[in-house]
């Protein structure tokens, strides 16, 4: 179906994830039990085709019938679990002025109360909020690049926070302050570039290595 480094996801009797060929980058649903390919739906060219490293690297997401995710160009969307059409795509480089990291975007979308939180590289793009309806933006923060590493969610005391693992400062965003950063860390070595999932263990938060 297809090459990349994305991880499946499975939903019901369906399982989502993305690929590239030499024509571009798809997300595709395949039927769990048989493997046939229900859908293919084109979000962008091929990244480094004849590279190494081929895209695409990050994973689809899905919320409330719908799936969501990232090329390695900076292209997010959304699109029907059912059919594959595109409801909304944002190019967060064209559209918000966001940069293209050399190692291509990693973005798996985390999707939290009605918005889709993706990390971006530029001014005021560390941690870029879209509303999961439309695509427009929420609110943008930060200004540290982007890593490989995806935001998780957090509640602490009650509150949701969004974590994050940037190329070199893991931090935490306070969600009733629409992005307020509530607990900034330095990593070391300065720039490890973040390339795996925090996860959260007896109210302490893990960034593997």
């Amino acid at each position: 179906i297809g090459g990349g480094y994305s991880g499946i996801i499975a939903v019901g009797e369906r399982a989502f994830t993305q690929v590239q060929t030499l024509a571009g980058q798809y997300v595709v649903c395949l039927e769990i039990r048989t493997g046939r390919e229900i859908w293919r739906t084109r979000t962008g060219w091929p990244w480094q085709p004849d590279g190494a490293w081929p895209g695409p690297y990050a994973s689809p997401t899905y919320a409330s019938g719908r799936v969501f995710y990232a090329d390695c160009f900076g292209s997010v969307g959304c699109l029907s679990a059912k059919t594959g059409r595109q409801i909304w795509s944002v190019d967060i480089s064209r559209d918000l002025g966001a940069g293209i990291p050399g190692f291509g975007y990693a973005i798996t979308p985390l999707v939290y109360d009605s918005k889709v939180f993706i990390e971006a590289i530029g001014a005021n793009s560390s941690v870029i909020a879209l509303h999961a309806d439309s695509g427009k933006l929420a609110w943008r923060t930060g200004n540290m690049p982007a890593s490989y590493s995806p935001p998780i969610l957090l509640h602490v005391s009650g509150h949701a926070q969004v974590v994050t693992f940037l190329e070199n400062i893991a931090l935490s965003l306070s969600m009733r302050a629409s992005g307020t950063l509530t607990v900034p860390r330095c990593t070391s070595p300065p720039k490890p570039l973040g390339t795996l999932r925090p996860v959260s263990v007896l109210k302490t938060v893990v960034f593997p290595d």
